[in-house]
């Protein structure tokens, strides 16, 4: 099933250039399954002739590449965003107190992220990162309700460099980049195993310690 839709957003790409990397990328975003590196690097195999020379390439790579999927990637995440604002407060509130989250806890984070520029530029670093997971970060900026201006703009911003980067490695690899793009997702379906590892380490840590403290309120 995947390798057919993986078919079709490379012929998206084929047949609508950096329309279809938008659409390409709003599609990965929206069905998390995908490899987030396939639409990316498939372009510029399949768009970045190999014969050509450095400036020309990264031009090609940077305007038709990078520009639409950091675009593609800001509408498709958006979704995901939305679901952590919109959903995080209701479910934290409801169940925080259990693993000792309260909803005054993220908005302390919220209005710290809005007061420091250190903490924004975290969020754009991650964001370079072709091996985060994008479901990741996005779910998190929703949940602690990041302005949508701001991630939008650290997204974009830091979607270009990742997607730049992605566009180079492909172009060299050529027929290879499937090889690579693989790699890649192996790489990101260990870093959400190691986040819902620590997760529930977390919420372990939290239900142990709110049980000990019980305990010893009562001798």
């Amino acid at each position: 099933m995947f390798s057919d839709l993986i078919s079709y957003l490379h012929s998206l790409i084929v047949s609508m250039g950096a329309l279809g990397v938008f659409l390409g990328v709003i599609i990965e975003e929206v069905i998390a399954p995908i490899p987030s590196a396939v639409v990316i690097m498939g372009a510029a195999f399949l768009m970045i002739p190999a014969e050509l020379g450095w400036l020309e390439a990264l031009w090609m790579i940077f305007w038709k590449i990078a520009i639409p999927a950091s675009a593609g990637m800001v509408v498709g995440s958006s979704l995901i965003y939305g679901i952590g604002f919109w959903g995080g407060k209701p479910a934290i509130v409801r169940w925080g107190r259990w693993f000792g989250i309260r909803w005054s806890d993220i908005e302390k984070a919220e209005s710290r992220l809005s007061k420091k520029h250190a903490d924004v530029l975290a969020l754009f670093f991650f964001r370079t990162i072709p091996i985060i997971p994008s479901v990741v970060l996005s779910a998190f900026y929703g949940v602690i309700r990041v302005p949508w201006k701001i991630y939008a703009l650290v997204t974009f911003a830091g979607s270009i460099i990742r997607s730049f980067v992605l566009g180079i490695i492909a172009w060299k690899a050529q027929g290879a980049y499937t090889v690579i793009a693989e790699k890649f997702n192996k790489l990101e379906d260990l870093v959400i195993v190691a986040v819902v590892a620590a997760a529930l380490a977390g919420i372990g840590w939290f239900i142990w310690k709110k049980k000990k403290n019980q305990s010893q309120q009562e001798i």
